[in-house]
C-alpha cells in the first residue's frame, strides 16, 4: 500500500542511518593503485582532464553519440575538435574503424546505466590505445561497481547515484582543485536534502524543492574546478557499498518482473548494478505523464544538446530510465510495474 506522501525519483534526501557503517570503509573506485582527486562535480573533473590532457597536446575527443550535454561542455569550451561514435538502439556503442592521429586524441567511452561495454567497442578502445589514444571512462552510472581498468583516465560524479550533496572523483592522474575554495553549492543541497528528508516524514514545509533548484544553478555556474566538500567526504567513506548495490539489483529484478506482462521491456542486458531500469516500448511521453500523475518521477536521460557540436541523425528518445535506488523496497518497484501494465499506450 502507497501513502499519500508516496514518490519514486526525484532529488535524494539525506540518507537513513541503516545505510552507514559504524567504521570508515573505502569506496569501490578506489580499489586500484591510482591516485585518484575529489571535485565537486563531475563537470569539474572532466575540465581537469580536458585541461591537463590540453597541455600534453590532445586536441581531438572522440564519444559516443548519446549524452549529456554537460560532459562534453569542458572540451567544447577548450577548443577540442569532437567526433562521435554510433550508438544502437539497445545503447551499446559501436566500433569506430578511422581515428584520426590517435596520438591527439582522447576517447570518451560511456558505460550506460551501468551496462558493461560491448566487446566490439572494448576491442575498439584497445586498438586506438595501442595506437596512442588515450581512454576516459565516464564511470557516473556505474560507481557501485566500477570497471574497465584498462582505462587510463576515470571520472564519475558522485551524486547521481548516491545521496551527496556534491562530489566526483577523477582516478589516473593527481589534478585535485589544491588552489580552490568549495563554493556553497553542496551547502545548499544539503540544506535542501535535510528540509526533503523533514517533508517526507511529515515534520516539516515543501520547501525542498526551492533549494535543488538554486543548487543546481549553483552548480551550473561553477565551472573552475573546487574541492569536493567535507561533508561528502565524510559520507563516502561511511556508506554501505555493499547494501546499496544489493537493494539496486532487487529493485531492477523486481520491476523487470512486474512488467513482464506488458507492453514495455529493458531497454539493455547484461548490468550487474544499474544507476536505472531503461526500459522501451511505445508512446513513452504517455507513459511519462502517466507516471508523474502517479507520483513516479522519471529523470529524462537525455535532453538534446542545444549547444555545442552534435552528432548526425536524430536524437535518441525511445528510454524511460526508472529510478531503483536505495529509497525504495521491492514492493515499491513492483507497485510501479504494475502501474506501467496499467498505462494503455495511445
Amino acid at each position: 500500500m502507497t501513502t499519500p506522501d508516496w514518490e519514486v525519483g526525484s532529488d535524494f534526501q539525506v540518507v537513513d542511518q541503516a545505510l552507514l557503517v559504524s567504521g570508515s570503509v573505502r569506496p569501490p573506485w578506489e580499489s586500484n593503485d591510482q591516485p585518484v582527486s575529489y571535485f565537486e562535480s563531475g563537470r569539474q573533473a572532466l575540465a581537469a582532464v580536458s585541461d591537463h590532457l590540453k597541455s600534453q597536446g590532445r586536441s581531438r575527443l572522440l564519444m559516443p553519440a548519446f549524452y549529456c550535454e554537460s560532459m562534453i561542455e569542458p572540451f567544447a569550451t577548450d577548443g577540442w575538435s569532437i567526433d562521435f561514435a554510433a550508438v544502437s538502439g539497445d545503447l551499446r556503442v559501436q566500433p569506430v574503424d578511422a581515428v584520426e592521429a590517435p596520438q591527439e586524441t582522447a576517447i570518451l567511452s560511456l558505460p550506460y546505466f551501468g551496462t558493461p561495454e560491448a566487446p566490439e567497442w572494448l576491442a575498439s578502445l584497445a586498438t586506438w590505445q595501442n595506437a596512442g589514444a588515450v581512454v576516459i571512462s565516464d564511470e557516473t552510472h556505474r560507481v557501485l561497481a566500477p570497471g574497465l581498468a584498462s582505462a587510463d583516465y576515470r571520472v564519475a560524479s558522485l551524486r547521481k547515484m548516491l545521496p551527496l550533496p556534491d562530489g566526483a572523483y577523477l582516478s589516473g592522474a593527481a589534478l585535485a582543485p589544491s588552489e580552490c575554495e568549495a563554493t556553497s553549492t553542496a551547502e545548499v543541497r544539503l540544506a535542501a536534502m535535510k528540509t526533503k528528508s523533514d517533508f517526507m516524514a511529515r515534520r516539516g514545509p515543501s520547501e525542498h524543492r526551492a533549494l535543488f533548484l538554486r543548487a543546481e544553478e549553483l552548480t551550473e555556474a561553477a565551472v573552475r574546478p573546487a574541492p569536493m566538500s567535507s561533508a561528502s567526504q565524510d559520507w563516502i567513506g561511511r556508506f554501505d557499498y555493499g547494501e546499496l548495490a544489493r537493494i539496486r539489483v532487487s529493485n531492477a529484478r523486481a520491476l523487470v518482473a512486474a512488467i513482464s506482462a506488458s507492453a514495455y521491456s529493458p531497454a539493455q542486458d547484461g548490468a550487474e548494478v544499474r544507476s536505472h531500469m531503461v526500459i522501451t516500448g511505445p508512446d513513452l511521453i504517455g507513459l511519462r505523464a502517466h507516471l508523474i500523475a502517479h507520483r513516479v518521477f522519471c529523470p529524462v536521460h537525455w535532453p538534446e544538446p542545444q549547444h555545442g557540436p552534435k552528432p548526425a541523425g536524430a536524437w535518441p528518445t525511445s528510454y524511460l530510465s526508472v529510478p531503483i535506488d536505495h529509497r525504495y523496497s521491492v514492493d515499491d518497484l513492483t507497485h510501479v510495474g504494475q502501474l506501467i501494465r496499467d498505462h494503455v499506450p495511445s
